[in-house]
């Protein structure tokens, strides 16, 4: 069985090379990616089965917790916006202590409409890859 704990630093190391590549050429300053919503059925309080956003699970183990969000430039180490809301009738993912957590600067959102607060103020220079 593969250590992936092993090969995550060279996996971030690539990945931060390939950003500030895309980044330098695309005359940008950042990418914002988040890692999806989940759909509610309509008239209902389900939601659909959730599928997180590919180009946010390249960066992490992260599968099933909608409205993360990662900061990357391809320099700075990434910032991790981890939903993680306080709410008594759902399930709450609390963030894992795992290998991939030192590789990250780790915020945490506690309501998704906040965002706001904890994304750049300026998103001039900023790609946002994700659904809206």
């Amino acid at each position: 069985m593969t250590d992936f704990s092993s090969n995550y630093p060279a996996h971030i190391a690539e990945l931060q090379k390939r950003t500030k590549q895309v980044l330098v050429r695309e005359d940008l300053d950042a990418l914002v990616i988040h890692s999806g919503q989940e759909i509610k059925v309509f008239l209902d309080d389900y939601g659909y089965p959730f599928k997180v956003n590919p180009h946010f699970k390249a960066w992490l183990p992260i599968l099933d917790i909608a409205n993360c969000w990662l900061i990357v430039n391809g320099v700075d180490k990434p910032t991790l916006i981890y939903f993680q809301p306080v709410d008594f009738w759902h399930k709450v993912v609390d963030l894992p202590e795992s290998y991939w957590n030192e590789f990250f600067d780790i915020k945490i959102l506690t309501n998704a409409s906040e965002v706001d607060k904890l994304l750049p103020y300026d998103k001039k220079g900023y790609a946002y890859i994700g659904q809206y």
